[in-house]
């Protein structure tokens, strides 16, 4: 009987992770970033 690990295996064609390429995602990942520091102002400032 022969045991194979496929399970086991990484399937490198699945992706993983958020499909920032969802503009919808993208833009709620945008948001929430935005809170974290005042990135413009940050990069006028240099």
């Amino acid at each position: 009987m022969e045991h194979t690990l496929d399970h086991w295996m990484y399937d490198e064609q699945k992706h993983c992770g958020v499909d920032y390429s969802n503009k919808k995602l993208a833009e709620h990942y945008d948001q929430q970033h935005q809170q974290f520091r005042n990135y413009e102002l940050t990069l006028r400032s240099r």
